[in-house]
């Protein structure tokens, strides 16, 4: 089975319950919680994906990390994890439910990258644009790349809109290696 597959299916295992549950939102901030704790945490990383630590260890370890910081659905689902051998993919599993949740409640993410950083009232009014024009919640994730030059390159749901500087140079570098104009010499 591939991992996408199984992520996705523990996910939406945890994410129908939670809906039964009336407690979507709980999980939600459970698994935004998880998924930080194993992004920042390498040593727990190589800990649930090494095959040699039996999972009752890992169960322990996993519940002294989070027993008290998630809810008990949350902790009872690590628990499971665990007791399957899946632990090893709970950080991906973590994003598909933030995924899963995001998709329910009409949340798109739009990544911007801008040249320079950018002042609070501009965040603002950039996602207020955003709303208006997507009719949807945005949630603005902005990178700084100062190889842009200036403009900004913005990306939402697999759509790119590159009206960077970095973008123009490169297109008219393609026009002027095409040499389309004839030397009257």
């Amino acid at each position: 089975m591939s991992t996408l597959i199984l992520q996705t299916r523990y996910a939406q295992s945890l994410f129908d319950l939670a809906k039964k549950m009336n407690q979507l939102d709980e999980v939600y901030k459970d698994m935004m919680h998880v998924e930080q704790i194993c992004r920042s945490n390498r040593l727990l990383r190589v800990i649930l994906k090494n095959p040699t630590i039996m999972p009752l260890k890992k169960r322990a370890i996993l519940q002294d990390i989070f027993n008290s910081k998630i809810s008990n659905i949350s902790l009872e689902f690590l628990k499971l994890l665990s007791a399957k051998r899946r632990d090893v993919y709970l950080m991906e599993i973590a994003e598909r439910y933030v995924a899963l949740y995001k998709n329910e409640k009409g949340i798109k993410i739009a990544h911007l990258t801008v040249a320079s950083e950018l002042s609070e009232q501009l965040k603002e009014q950039i996602v207020a644009l955003l709303k208006k024009e997507l009719k949807s919640e945005i949630e603005l994730v902005i990178k700084t790349d100062r190889r842009l030059i200036g403009g900004f390159s913005l990306e939402i749901e697999g759509k790119l809109y590159d009206a960077s500087l970095l973008k123009n140079f490169a297109t008219l570098r393609q026009v002027f290696a095409k040499n389309i104009y004839e030397s009257v010499f």
